[in-house]
């Protein structure tokens, strides 16, 4: 008796796998995080301290400052409990004005806590390594206003309590020996731990789940039908197809923000696996905004989470099952091919500074992917109820509506990245002539988009035209697929124009293309749907 596919317990060996994966990814961003922390610890001393008078706006963690003229106040709390080389007490955390401005300082740690006013003093030096002040953990205890009970860092509740504003740094004081109650601390971003350990584990465990469930997995899939084998690869196959769909989305999105040089690094973001709002408001000469630097960060994600780990997992399910068609084998290793091409496009894409050239091919090889990923889809569906018979012209003609809609959206890739969407301001015609200046190349590479977009048009009509004969035979799935060609052109050609119009808004770019992704694969469904007439 055949046993059906363990749904639930899949669902759980998959969720179980990504969280061990998280772990990891989390503990291997801490250790480059620690690592540059440290680093930059040990090159910035008081041999190479920054003497201010002021506070300034911006100012990298880590850095050690020597602030001359600063008012002490009577400000102060104690964070409680805290620990200094095995004994237990407190940091002392007290107010400074610098400049008209007030700061944190962690004067250091103590044993007990003393209750009394600190020595209110003008024009004192003070000195020490400066950070932005962390946000809390969500695990760590709350602070008790109340009863001035203090456990965590947390400007708000510190604002309360000296009804002061505060700047959203904190100084860390150094003062060497000569004080014998406090002990000079150094920020927790500093640590000798050694996440690198920690990760390797996860990734470890992750790895020796992986392996038992792939022998679980084995031993399941034996047990189904072929039929139950094509529907656990639809279902897989249709999950990947929307997250390239929304990869390529996600493309235009950033593309038309200006987002893709938002992290100039690859495969990290500014040397972080996660770039936190707190971790690059402190990197000097940041010319983009956090949304910006998360989209395209988002892109990443998806692309290496998401779609390269479910890409890899459905390929090699669908090569060592036995009994799939061969079809479905080839287009597997086509599609592991063509996602290690991707990735490698993704980083060449950065390291040419998003190259219109290199935005393109990108594009297209997107493109790739996700056709390959929709007819590994179709094979799995018995087609015969829909399939017409036509004629050669018809066959080709679809290939080549199909070949002509990526390039179109390649080629408007390559105009958006090289800044030539309004260099033809008026619409069907480029400037006041109907034909572009050829000697600029602005104008020249947007009316080529124009070229393309228009040759399919008539391609698509010619299409209509020819498949007219057969309209009668054909099924009602392939007259809704050829009635959605026909809308969606149609409408492709109005927002052509509008874009031109209305100075390309940035939701209408990104509708201009998720329709053009949707034409594609309406042309794949038909040529799918077609056999050639035999004579």
């Amino acid at each position: 008796m055949k046993k059906n596919f363990p749904l639930a317990l899949y669902l759980s060996f998959s969720v179980s796998i990504f969280l061990l994966l998280v772990l990891g990814t989390w503990q291997l961003n801490k250790n480059f995080v620690v690592n540059k922390n440290n680093k930059n610890f040990k090159n910035r001393n008081q041999e190479n301290s920054l003497k201010l008078f002021s506070l300034p706006d911006k100012i990298e963690d880590l850095t050690y400052v020597k602030f001359s003229k600063v008012n002490l106040t009577n400000n102060f709390l104690y964070l409680e409990p805290r620990t200094f080389k095995g004994q237990v007490g407190y940091h002392k955390i007290s107010v400074i004005q610098v400049d008209g401005k007030y700061l944190l300082v962690n004067e250091g740690f103590i044993t007990s806590k003393e209750f009394i006013n600190n020595n209110i003093k003008k024009n004192k030096e003070i000195e020490g390594y400066i950070i932005t002040v962390p946000e809390p953990k969500f695990f760590e205890l709350k602070n008790d206003i109340k009863n001035k009970v203090w456990y965590t860092l947390k400007l708000e509740d510190f604002e309360k309590e000296f009804d002061l504003k505060l700047s959203k740094y904190i100084l860390y004081q150094q003062r060497g020996n000569e004080d014998n109650k406090l002990k000079s601390v150094v920020p927790n971003l500093v640590s000798n731990v050694n996440h690198l350990n920690y990760a390797l584990t996860w990734y470890f465990l992750s790895i020796a789940l992986f392996v038992i469930f792939f022998i679980f997995l084995q031993k399941t899939i034996k047990n189904m039908n072929n039929n139950e084998n094509l529907i656990l690869v639809r279902i897989i196959g249709l999950i990947l197809l929307f997250s390239i769909f929304l990869q390529i989305i996600l493309g235009a999105w950033v593309r038309l923000t200006g987002s893709g040089m938002s992290c100039p690094d690859w495969p990290l973001c500014y040397g972080y696996i996660f770039p936190t709002p707190n971790k690059i408001v402190n990197i000097p000469n940041v010319d983009y905004s956090y949304f910006q630097i998360f989209l395209e960060w988002i892109h990443r994600a998806n692309a290496a989470l998401v779609i390269g780990p479910i890409c890899l997992i459905f390929s090699c399910y669908i090569i060592f099952k036995k009994h799939l068609h061969l079809f479905l084998k080839k287009y597997a290793y086509l599609l592991i091919l063509l996602i290690l091409v991707q990735g490698g496009l993704g980083g060449l894409t950065v390291f040419k500074s998003n190259i219109p050239w290199s935005v393109a091919i990108h594009l297209m090889f997107a493109f790739l992917l996700y056709l390959t990923t929709l007819l590994i889809i179709l094979k799995t569906y018995n087609l015969a109820e829909n399939t017409f018979i036509a004629n050669r012209f018809i066959k080709i003609t679809t290939f080549i509506a199909g070949f002509f809609t990526m390039t179109a959206a390649a080629l408007g890739a390559f105009t958006s990245k090289y800044g030539a969407s309004l260099s033809c301001n008026n619409w069907p015609g480029c400037t006041d002539s109907f034909f572009p200046n050829f000697s600029d190349m602005f104008q020249v590479i947007h009316f080529s988009h124009r070229v393309i977009a228009m040759l399919l048009v008539l391609i698509l009509i010619s299409l209509f035209i020819a498949l007219k004969k057969y309209f009668n035979t054909i099924s009602k799935n392939i007259k809704l697929i050829l009635l959605g060609m026909f809308l969606i052109i149609t409408f492709q050609v109005i927002i052509g124009a509008l874009l031109i119009y209305m100075e390309v808004p940035i939701w209408m770019g990104i509708f201009h293309q998720s329709i053009g992704l949707i034409l594609f694969t309406l042309i794949v469904l038909l040529y799918s749907h077609i056999n050639l007439k035999r004579y």
